[in-house]
């Protein structure tokens, strides 16, 4: 079985200046973490 993470980056509200920032790195904050840990795709 492969295992992968799939996104559509959601900005919940309410938006700051810096919601589009924060939502982008914790996404790649996850992805990192799924190829830590021998995730096969993104």
């Amino acid at each position: 079985m492969r295992f992968a993470l799939f996104y559509e980056i959601p900005v919940p509200r309410p938006w700051t200046k810096d919601s589009d920032h924060v939502a982008y790195k914790n996404t790649l904050e996850q992805a990192l973490a799924g190829e830590e840990f021998g995730w096969d795709a993104f």
